[in-house]
Parts: structure tokens; C-alpha cells; sequence
């Protein structure tokens, strides 16, 4: 009884956060019903937030849309596996090793700036697209956030705690996964947790990048196209790529 009890104000938090989002929500969309409804912003500007949400629901039952979102999640759940896998014990490495990080630094700062979809065209030539190169350019851009996000939890660890298991004679392994590893994981969580949401927009962004047929490969199908826009995507060779394609 007591335990319920203590979880009840945490509970009653969380829902007030979640009632609040959703008043939020509400709100603007609400708002931009209203200011599309009365011509204060033209509708091809600011959609009705009702054709929104009417389009929105359409696409569940879509079954393109469906196909595209699993690619598109599974390109994301690879990379972002394959960029944890990569980008802890290499941050593990550089934390703990000066050596490394020193030799490393100049490369890390040259590459960790670079945009993923900069790289597109040079990934392509190299793997040919598809799936390789989606999981590719996925991983590159989720594996920073993962990387630094370690080497700075290394930093933050008490040096005291490593140097009293060195005295007690631990070696270099076991110091980092009994002290190390422990004290940097809040760091690294939130480097995933950042990660996930830099793969998921780089792999839509690459989607839109590389699924566009002269410029209009993910425009939505809508009345308010011009003739000429619509005969120049019907006569398009339609290319697959992730979610945004389900709008074309």
C-alpha cells in the first residue's frame, strides 16, 4: 500500500505532463484550423488542420505508406545498432586512452562537422543505393552524439574510484567495467537517446533527398498542383524510397 502510495505523485506528474501537451496540441491546432478558415494564411501555405488530419488517417490504411515506414524504420534501427556498437567501445578507447584521443582528435573534429546527406552522392558511387547506404549514412550521423556522449562520461568519472581499484589491484579492463562503464552510462544513454532522433530524420532526409524525380518526386498528390506539374509526375518512373514517398 505503501509503494502505490509513493508512486502516486509521480504518476499524477507524468499525467499532468502528458494533459498539458495534449491541451497544448489541441491548441494549435486549433489555431491553425481557425487562420486557414478565415484566409488569414492561404491553405497552400498552412493546411487546414482538418485535410491534416484527414490525410493523416488516410495513411494508416495506406498500404504504400506502410511499406515505405518499415524501410524506413528498419534502415533506422540498423544504423542507429550499428552505430552503439561502434561508438561505445571506440568512445571507451579515446576516454580512457590519452594516447588515442590525442592522435584521434584532429580526425574526429575534421569528420564530426560533415552533414550526413553531404555525403549521399560519394556513399552512392560507392555502395550503390538502397538499403547499404541508407544503414551506412544513418550510422555515421547517429555514431557522434553516441562517441562524444562516452568520452564525456569518461571524463566525468572519479579519478579516486579508478585509483583505489588500481591500489587494490585491478588492471585496465576491470577498472573500466566496474567504475567506468557504470558511471559514464547515464552519458551514454543520452547520447542514444539523442542519436535516435538524429537517424530517424537522416533517414527520411536521405529519402527525400535521393527519392526526388526533378525536383518533385515527394511533393503530395493534391488538386492544387498545376497540369503541368501533375503530367510531369505521372510520366516520372516512380522510385521507392522511405515514408516520404507515400506522399507522392
Amino acid at each position: 500500500m505503501g509503494s502505490h502510495g509513493a508512486l502516486s505523485p509521480a504518476w499524477k506528474a507524468l499525467a499532468t505532463r502528458w494533459q498539458r501537451g495534449l491541451a497544448g496540441l489541441a491548441a494549435f491546432l486549433l489555431l491553425a484550423q481557425l487562420l486557414g478558415s478565415s484566409g488569414v494564411l492561404s491553405r497552400s501555405v498552412l493546411p487546414l488542420a482538418s485535410t491534416v488530419l484527414a490525410r493523416a488517417a488516410g495513411l494508416v490504411s495506406n498500404p504504400q505508406f506502410l511499406t515505405d515506414l518499415a524501410a524506413t524504420l528498419e534502415a533506422w534501427a540498423a544504423g542507429l545498432g550499428i552505430a552503439v556498437a561502434v561508438a561505445v567501445p571506440c568512445g571507451l578507447i579515446l576516454g580512457n586512452v590519452p594516447g588515442v584521443r590525442s592522435a584521434t582528435r584532429a580526425l574526429v573534429e575534421l569528420l564530426r562537422p560533415i552533414p550526413a546527406v553531404v555525403l549521399i552522392p560519394l556513399v552512392a558511387l560507392l555502395l550503390g543505393p538502397g538499403l547499404r547506404m541508407n544503414v551506412t549514412l544513418i550510422a555515421y550521423a547517429a555514431a557522434w552524439p553516441v562517441l562524444l556522449n562516452t568520452i564525456y562520461g569518461l571524463d566525468d568519472v572519479d579519478p579516486m574510484a579508478k585509483e583505489t581499484l588500481r591500489a587494490f589491484g585491478f588492471g585496465r579492463i576491470a577498472v573500466i567495467r566496474r567504475v567506468c562503464l557504470p558511471s559514464a552510462a547515464p552519458f551514454i544513454v543520452t547520447g542514444i537517446r539523442l542519436a535516435s532522433s538524429v537517424a530517424i530524420v537522416v533517414s527520411i532526409g536521405i529519402g527525400v533527398v535521393t527519392g526526388r524525380i526533378d525536383g518533385h518526386g515527394s511533393v503530395p498528390s493534391s488538386p492544387t498542383l498545376s497540369p503541368s506539374r501533375r503530367t510531369r509526375q505521372s510520366s516520372s518512373p516512380r522510385r521507392s524510397g522511405p515514408v516520404c514517398s507515400a506522399w507522392r
